[in-house]
């Protein structure tokens, strides 16, 4: 996701980094006071920007099932499947609480990372109106849809359940154990159905997880449209 916000501070991260590269392991890495601040604010920044290339990372991996045999056998495809939906929950929740923490950061609220939660941002009134309306909406979508209560679930009490995948699970079981069989014909069939059940489930869903983030990198995007004022002023104060 590319935002005006990142485009401000470019030009001083490319020249950060001719400072990093050019200074010694263990010497100091010598900044201005504006690069300081450059740098202050873009690691919140990134942190974002990479929870949500990995949202798109499981929208890409879960397509993909290791085709080398060995990995197969130790995994199956429901619970390869399974294991990136999993991660993808969390990463939203993840998404979420990376912004509460920018909003720490750049309306200077001076929160210890232990109390950087949904309400206390919220009620602290150095906090932009603007900003607490979207982190409602964002917070409210993460509830309504349940994926806050889904992923607490992940997390703290048992492995994801998606009905939608058993049937495609039931035919890969039936084919694992086609594998005893001497019957080649039944064994393909078996394998056959399995492979079209899984492509229609991930159709399906890459469908579903492709709406699902352009929703989350819109409220990002709506974050930094409201924050970016603040930042550009105390960027071109320096």
């Amino acid at each position: 996701m590319q935002h005006k916000l990142y485009l401000l501070i470019s030009k001083d991260l490319t020249e950060i980094a001719k400072i990093s590269f050019n200074t010694k392991e263990d010497e100091k890495i010598l900044v201005s006071s504006k690069q300081y601040f450059v740098v202050a604010i873009m690691y919140p920044i990134f942190e974002i920007l990479n929870k949500l290339e990995d949202l798109n990372y499981s929208i890409y991996l879960i397509k993909y099932y290791p085709i080398y045999k060995k990995l197969r056998k130790k995994i199956t495809r429901k619970n390869y499947i399974t294991y990136h939906l999993e991660y993808y929950l969390i990463s939203q929740i993840a998404l979420f609480d990376r912004v509460l923490h920018f909003c720490n950061i750049i309306y200077e609220l001076g929160l210890d990372d232990r109390y950087v939660t949904y309400d206390i941002i919220r009620s602290n009134s150095k906090m932009n109106n603007d900003c607490k309306v979207i982190l409602k909406k964002f917070y409210d979508y993460l509830e309504k849809s349940k994926i806050r209560q889904l992923q607490n679930k992940v997390k703290h009490k048992e492995k994801l359940r998606d009905k939608k995948i058993e049937k495609a699970s039931f035919f890969e079981m039936a084919s694992i154990i086609s594998n005893t069989t001497k019957d080649l014909e039944v064994k393909k069939d078996l394998e056959e159905a399995t492979t079209m059940s899984y492509k229609i489930y991930l159709a399906i869903k890459e469908k579903e997880m492709i709406k699902e983030v352009e929703i989350l990198e819109k409220f990002v995007s709506d974050i930094f449209d409201v924050v970016y004022p603040i930042i550009e002023k105390k960027y071109k104060n320096y």
